[in-house]
């Protein structure tokens, strides 16, 4: 991870003022409505604090802005929506878990933070980022030197950057000093690292019979609704929905393109090759006329081609074009570039430099990691685990292992493909530089170089224009719950179902349907949608169940309940007829049960065998004596009575305080998180985003 995540200042500012557009478009009325009244959107509170809508995509934006900056590749939507929740879960920290800091007095001295940049005690990012290449070492003058550079760049960003790293780090201190403080108070007894150790070590076998609830017919049970209701009533708790829930049933019309379409793509295309080639800068003429990224073969051999090619193209000449064919529902024509012998892969290892915003300081840093390399005083490996950035292979020393052509970004593949074995090219790409060693090179033989014309068959206006009436037409005829079931039978149409909480992003074979999403929780049970688009489908929806937050109704549970009285009667049974008998061996020929047994039980133990997960069995048996019998004990797939056969005491421990860390351990591993929610919790939170995005 960079040290100051480099920003481009014209980027960044555009993402924020489409992001502050694309917001405002979102919000459509509720911002005119708000506006009135001289008030900006919110979209959610944090106890008392409103989050403006505005402000809050401004966040967004930025942290876009970050994210392809050091990625290089624009944000998905996936994307997109993490950075979104990690925006939320920032604005939480900074009013409810600063807030506590505060209340606590902790913060970070000037002296401190003076330490974690530039003294004896850096942070790991800093000591990363001013390592010296040469001992490996951190050198606080280095910090001294870059923060005199920084000072001369007029336009005052790399200031701002490194004063908001300076933040950050801080920040993290003070909340790491937080939950250190409630580690601190965390301490087992020796009471308790007894416990634990017994607990895993004291081992019981065991006989026991079982009468499972499965083997009495459900229907022989019989149960009131006076029951049914008292039971719902006394386990209200068990019946609570945590979060608003819709349920909704949809069909979907795959937009596909009709005969016309596919005839008018073959036309047009056809038309094309000709000019095609004739043309003499084919960059320019796909750049034109061909669909998504214009498609340069790298050099490949016949093994490497489509089926169609390979045998076809090594016996025509450059310039000749090869077309039209058709893959996966696209038109081609590929035109023979050139010829070269070449071999099939390349070994090689790397040592990957971020430029981190400052492109000298990155070359001078690889020319002194090859001046080592070839001075020999330090290995190419040694350095990869060092400096690389390439996290994936600096731990195998920099190796890529073999590869082909084409699979490396361009400069790359290049200085590999046209380099000799014991070359160490350095090439910049947008990962960074790279300073690398060609370690190997394959066979020779004959390769191809093509250009590839391409056009997808896609539907026409005509096209979508049909698949939206028929979506429509489905919708106004077939208007209710009912009407809905029947006419994607009669349609032919395959009706999918989905439960939805109002945060949710992903439904089943659809596209980024966070519209659809929102309409399940505007609208009303029965209600019927118009058409929706998501990428190539129309979609028609019905509102089959909305569950609100809160006590689940009676109704809603019924056949739940249900099985849990049925349970209880059986186990009220089940429990009389395992009360017959005075031991376990009389008891299992009397009830006709097998003898089963379970050995190596111990309290911590999951499950036992024969039995399953039984935790209340499993607790109850560990209190009884060797040579006891137990009375039936309820569990949850039967009744059980357990006979101790043995009981192996867990051996004695003179020095308990490794179990005394290991509780320790554990419990500080779950602080931060259960505190944090904890404080979450108990703090007054309204999240509205999911009706704006």
């Amino acid at each position: 991870m960079a040290v100051i995540g480099k920003i481009r200042e014209k980027s960044t500012l555009i993402l924020i003022i489409i992001g502050g557009a694309l917001l405002a478009f979102v919000l459509g009325d509720l911002l005119g409505n708000k506006g009135s009244m001289g008030g900006p959107v919110n979209i959610g509170e944090i106890n008392g604090q409103e989050i403006q809508g505005l402000d809050f995509e401004t966040r967004v934006s930025k942290n876009i802005a970050d994210y392809e900056e050091r990625n290089s590749v624009p944000a998905t939507e996936e994307v997109t929506s993490s950075i979104r929740d990690m925006v939320w879960n920032q604005l939480l920290i900074d009013y409810i878990v600063k807030k506590e800091i505060e209340k606590l007095g902790i913060e970070v001295s000037p002296e401190e933070l003076f330490d974690m940049v530039r003294g004896n005690d850096p942070h790991p990012q800093v000591r990363q980022a001013f390592s010296n290449p040469q001992t490996g070492q951190f050198n606080p003058d280095d910090v001294i030197r870059y923060l005199k550079t920084m000072d001369q760049d007029p336009s005052g960003k790399a200031k701002n950057q490194w004063i908001q790293f300076e933040k950050s780090i801080k920040e993290e201190r003070l909340q790491a000093k937080y939950y250190n403080l409630i580690k601190k108070g965390l301490y087992p007894t020796l009471t308790e690292a007894k416990r634990y150790y017994s607990d895993a070590s004291k081992m019981f076998n065991v006989r026991f019979v079982a009468k499972r609830y499965a083997t009495l017919i459900d229907s022989t049970i019989e149960v009131s609704d006076k029951e049914l209701k008292a039971y719902y009533t006394e386990n209200i708790k068990k019946y609570q929905q945590e979060e608003p829930i819709r349920e909704i049933k949809y069909v979907t019309y795959q937009i596909l393109p009709s005969e016309n379409d596919k005839q008018e793509t073959e036309k047009w295309f056809k038309e094309k090759i000709e000019e095609f080639t004739a043309s003499t800068d084919d960059s320019l003429f796909l750049a034109a006329n061909s669909d998504g990224t214009p498609t340069f073969t790298y050099f490949a051999k016949a093994s490497g081609l489509p089926d169609r090619l390979d045998t076809v193209v090594f016996n025509m000449e450059k310039g000749q074009v090869f077309g039209p064919y058709v893959e996966f529902n696209t038109y081609k024509a590929s035109k023979i570039i050139d010829f070269k012998l070449s071999p099939d892969s390349v070994k090689a290892r790397h040592i990957l430099i971020n430029i981190e915003g400052d492109t000298a300081r990155a070359v001078a840093l690889v020319d002194s990691l090859k001046s080592l390399v070839v001075s020999k005083k330090r290995k190419f490996e040694d350095l990869a685990k060092e400096f690389s950035k390439d996290f994936g292979s600096a731990q195998e020393g920099g190796s890529l292992g073999w590869f082909k052509e084409g699979v490396m970004v361009p400069p790359f593949n290049d200085a590999c493909f046209k380099g000799k074995k014991g070359d160490l090219p350095i090439v910049t790409s947008q990962f960074g530089i790279h300073f690398i060693e060609i370690l190997d090179k394959g066979i020779e033989s004959k390769k191809v170089q093509l250009a590839t014309l391409e056009r997808k068959i896609e539907p026409s206006g005509a096209t979508f224009d049909k698949y939206f009436n028929d979506a429509t037409a489905f919708s106004i005829k077939y208007n209710s719950a009912e009407t809905f079931v029947k006419g994607a039978e009669e349609n032919g149409l395959n009706l999918r179902s989905q439960e939805l909480k109002q945060a949710d992003r992903f439904v089943a074979d659809l596209e980024s349907p966070r519209e659809l999403i929102r309409w399940a929780f505007s609208g009303k049970v029965n209600e019927i949608s118009d058409p929706f688009r998501f990428g190539e489908k129309f979609v028609v929806a019905c509102i089959t169940d909305a569950k609100e937050k809160g006590d689940i109704p009676f109704e809603k549970v019924k056949d739940n309940v249900t099985v849990e009285v049925r349970k209880n009667k059986k186990a009220e049974q089940f429990i009389k007829e395992l009360s017959s008998a005075s031991n376990i061996d009389e008891l299992s020929q009397k009830l006709n049960l097998p003898l089963e047994r379970g050995d190596n039980i111990s309290f911590s133990s999951f499950s036992v065998p024969g039995m399953g997960r039984e935790p209340y069995v499993v607790g109850k048996l560990t209190t009884l004596k060797k040579g006891q019998m137990s009375i039936p004990i309820k569990g949850d797939q039967g009744v059980y009575v357990v006979y101790i056969e043995n009981i192996i005491e867990a051996p004695e421990v003179s020095d308990y305080s490794g179990y005394k860390t290991s509780i320790k351990q554990s419990w500080a591993s779950r602080v931060n998180n259960e505190v944090f929610e904890a404080l979450k919790e108990n703090a007054n939170i309204i999240d509205d985003r999911a009706k704006f995005y």
